[in-house]
């Protein structure tokens, strides 16, 4: 059983959904795999964390894990980029296994993605600015690959915004799809660049006809990683191993 760790925001957790869906590949309903999830939107601010305005959002995401395993999920997952800069804080206290987003996002466009080529962050706040002395998300696992890793212009960022505004209000085709699309598209100007939609309520739009070999997803990267990992053999977790008296 996959635990989803939802409510950041809740209709990306619903997006979510759908991605592991896709990723899962089959035809009969009893082949889906099972799915718990806790949505909890009171998940205090992880941008307001990072900016040192706010309370951890750790312990809630922590408790929701325990009733995720509670439920008897075999690992979790947390579709949400920001959120990530704190994965180290909470594995140290997660009752399951929690599958690392990056590394996902990683292992997905390796093979696309490698020495002299130019990858485009397409996200807000502490993803691509990092936060609380960490650095922007993704920088280190592309910059010892060789590439570069470049963000939006001020004023993308801006389109970028609302377009997820308008995702979190319920809005998310129409404009905010055309909008998207014009903003990958222009993000995209040379052969050699590539563009990572790192921001999960992204998600919840469907692209027209991206190109599937340089337009990526980081919770489309997170779903594949969930659904390889759900069919491979049970294995313990260091939690249940007892220690040798």
């Amino acid at each position: 059983m996959i635990g989803i760790v939802g409510g950041m925001g809740s209709r990306a957790s619903v997006a979510f959904q759908s991605r592991l869906l896709d990723a899962a590949n089959v035809q009969l309903d009893a082949h889906y795999p099972m799915l718990a999830v806790v949505s909890r939107p009171d998940i205090p601010s992880r941008t307001k964390y990072l900016a040192g305005e706010g309370p951890s959002p750790v312990p809630a995401v922590v408790e929701a894990i325990a009733a995720l395993a509670r439920a008897g999920a075999r690992f979790c997952a947390l579709p949400c980029n920001t959120l990530h800069l704190l994965i180290d804080e909470v594995r140290a206290h997660a009752a399951l296994p929690v599958i690392d987003m990056v590394e996902a996002v990683e292992r997905q466009i390796a093979a696309a993605c490698g020495a002299g080529q130019v990858l485009r962050v397409l996200g807000t706040g502490p993803t691509i600015r990092g936060g609380g002395g960490r650095p922007p998300l993704y920088d280190a696992i592309f910059q010892r690959r060789g590439v570069r890793v470049e963000y939006l212009s001020d004023a993308d960022e801006r389109t970028l915004r609302g377009v997820i505004d308008d995702v979190k209000s319920g809005l998310a085709q129409g404009s905010a799809t055309a909008r998207l699309a014009a903003l990958v598209a222009a993000n995209l100007p040379t052969p050699d660049h590539r563009v990572l939609l790192a921001c999960t309520e992204l998600d919840a739009i469907d692209l027209p006809a991206p190109d599937v070999s340089r337009v990526f997803s980081a919770g489309r990267a997170l779903a594949a990683a969930c659904i390889a990992a759900d069919r491979a053999p049970p294995i313990l977790s260091p939690r249940a191993i007892a220690p040798t008296p």
